[in-house]
């Protein structure tokens, strides 16, 4: 295959498709949804995207340029956060995100990918008997403290 850079139009026209196919972005697969169904979406993009003025590759190579596009955004997304954590003043050295960058981003969840998964700590719950006084020391019981312990409560 051709080793010619990916155009612009390749890009967003991979873009597009994904976005059209979340599918192919969370690469989950069910009964419904196969990894042949997935080849299947995947040959006929690299077959629309291989019309274009632009690189020719395999329906693998285009797959793995999508994998490189999201780790090459994700890396930028991570170094701009670095580098605006940081003091120091003077200009940013990390590389600006573009508009590809923050497409990619955007079909991928954002922030959530980028920042982690919200999950539930274990803390300690403090309870106050109903007849406690002003100034009293609470007692304090160490429970798991999760979102769905108000209905435990109930």
């Amino acid at each position: 295959m051709s080793r010619k850079q990916i155009s612009i139009l390749q890009k967003t026209m991979l873009i597009d498709f994904l976005e059209d196919h979340p599918e192919l972005v969370s690469q989950k697969q069910t009964n419904q949804y196969t990894s042949a169904d997935a080849r299947k979406l995947w040959v006929e993009l690299s077959e629309k995207l291989n019309a274009i003025p632009g690189a020719t590759k395999q329906w693998t190579e285009w797959r793995k340029t999508w994998t490189d596009m999201k780790t090459r955004a994700k890396r930028k997304k991570s170094e701009n956060k670095k580098e605006a954590s940081q003091t120091g003043g003077g200009p940013s050295l990390a590389e600006s995100l573009n508009e590809i960058d923050d497409k990619v981003l955007e079909i991928m969840g954002g922030e959530i990918l980028i920042e982690g998964l919200q999950v539930p700590e274990l803390g300690l719950l403090y309870t106050l008997p109903k007849e406690a006084e002003v100034g009293e020391v609470p007692v304090c019981k160490s429970y798991p403290v999760h979102d769905n312990d108000d209905k435990d409560k109930e």
